[in-house]
């Protein structure tokens, strides 16, 4: 092997592994960023049946989706989520967090009046889906 072909290999290997350990580090620290926010998605639907609520339309089933930073952002939602289903008059249905039901045994500790009252219903296609996205750390959901 020539001198110069020697110089080209090892600059070569020397480049290849230069790249290499920078796709490594760029790919970890994505990897880190993505899931350090922890953002929890909490999702529901109001169904109107029978036209009794003005919030939503008679007949209809609109989804709520929530981004959440942690838990301490559930509840102001709940409390609005309640106040639906009690003044409107409005169901609840299919109601998650982290695509898990809320009714289900890893979410026990999650309570709240209208718990007892969700169906869950793989019939029932929302008609309007409002996304409900976090402004800031600080800020806390409006509806």
């Amino acid at each position: 092997m020539s001198k110069n072909t020697l110089n080209f290999v090892v600059i070569f290997f020397c480049l290849v592994t230069s790249l290499k350990m920078a796709l490594k580090t760029s790919f970890q620290n994505f990897i880190e960023a993505r899931f350090s926010e922890s953002v929890m998605k909490f999702s529901y639907m109001l169904h109107n049946k029978d036209g009794r609520g003005r919030r939503v339309p008679r007949g209809q089933a609109w989804q709520w989706v929530h981004d959440l930073e942690n838990m301490d952002h559930l509840a102001p939602i709940l409390e609005w989520m309640q106040a639906r289903v009690v003044v409107d008059q409005l169901s609840l249905l299919n109601v998650y967090l982290d695509h898990t039901e809320i009714t289900a045994p890893k979410n026990a500790e999650i309570s709240f009046p209208c718990k007892a009252q969700i169906v869950y219903s793989r019939i029932t296609k929302p008609d309007r889906v409002i996304e409900m996205k976090l402004a800031t750390s600080n800020s806390s959901p409006h509806h």
